[in-house]
């Protein structure tokens, strides 16, 4: 019987990544693109749907106690969305980023941009999820003014 491995942290040239235990079903890997005191803008690559390849923003904003974290679908993403695999993505963010922020503290928001095609304005969704200390699931989305 194989037992599961603590998660792992490494970091490579801006870089950083996570090895989840298997059963959390993903790697993030993410590159900084905005970092200060109050907040840290990343773009990350993770595994989606059957394997896929596939991308998206993360922005994640300290508020005192409260953390608010936004998910961007980003334009040229070509695989899952992240309306597809946001209870996966939080919980990668979750334990790479926020793992001593009390989960009742953080604010999940799914953003899509205006792309001028289909979108003429950005939305953005509040998204509610189960967390059974180890895992999101459920996701419940309610639309919100930025």
């Amino acid at each position: 019987m194989q037992k599961d491995t603590p998660p792992m942290d490494y970091s490579d040239a801006g870089w950083a990544f996570l090895d989840l235990p298997k059963r959390l079903e993903g790697v993030l890997r993410c590159r900084t693109t905005e970092m200060s005191k109050e907040k840290l803008s990343m773009e990350c690559d993770f595994k989606g749907f059957w394997g896929c390849d596939s991308k998206c923003g993360v922005a994640i904003e300290r508020i005192d106690e409260k953390v608010k974290v936004t998910l961007t679908e980003l334009p040229d993403n070509k695989g899952t969305s992240v309306t597809n695999m946001v209870e996966n993505l939080a919980t990668m963010v979750y334990h790479q980023f926020l793992h001593e922020v009390p989960v009742d503290n953080i604010q999940w928001i799914e953003h899509y941009p205006a792309n001028g095609r289909l979108r003429e304005e950005a939305s953005f969704s509040e998204v509610k999820m189960l967390w059974d200390d180890e895992r999101f699931s459920h996701p419940e989305w309610k639309h919100i003014k930025k």
